[in-house]
């Protein structure tokens, strides 16, 4: 972007600074947040956004390459730091993971599972897998064997 992309203001961002950006939406998708969005900054920075149900996290990869990272639950900040390390951000998405992973339990208590198969709206299938394919079926003969132990 040239000096003045937006609207007579904004400097150009530099590469180390878009380096950063794509490395930190790296971590993000491979923490598990699988939609991001990046938006360029007047000032020469980055801001990358997670958006994960009422959750929304923003990292914003400064000129000088500090982080800022914001938090907010339904549109209430609950946690921001700025001058953080590039290192220390890595750090942030991966502890984003364990804040999924808590919220992933939580809504998984309020669903509703199947305890019958024959609840399944599902068509099941009435045909022989084995028939198309026979590898899948079992040659070893079946033999109980009883539980012993020696010493």
């Amino acid at each position: 972007m040239d000096e003045g992309w937006h609207f007579g203001e904004g400097i150009p961002i530099s590469i180390s600074i878009i380096k950063k950006a794509i490395e930190i939406d790296k971590e993000i998708f491979n923490y598990g947040f699988l939609k991001t969005e990046a938006f360029p900054g007047t000032n020469g920075e980055i801001m990358v956004t997670i958006h994960y149900f009422d959750d929304y996290f923003e990292f914003i990869i400064e000129n000088d390459e500090t982080v800022t990272f914001l938090h907010e639950f339904k549109n209430k900040t609950l946690y921001s730091e700025e001058n953080m390390s590039f290192i220390n951000a890595l750090h942030k998405i991966s502890m984003l993971r364990e804040h999924v992973w808590i919220l992933s339990e939580l809504l998984a208590e309020n669903n509703t599972f199947l305890h019958n198969i024959t609840e399944s709206q599902a068509w099941h299938s009435t045909s022989d897998v084995t028939a198309v394919f026979p590898y899948w079926t079992v040659d070893a003969s079946y033999k109980e064997i009883g539980l012993s132990a020696s010493i």
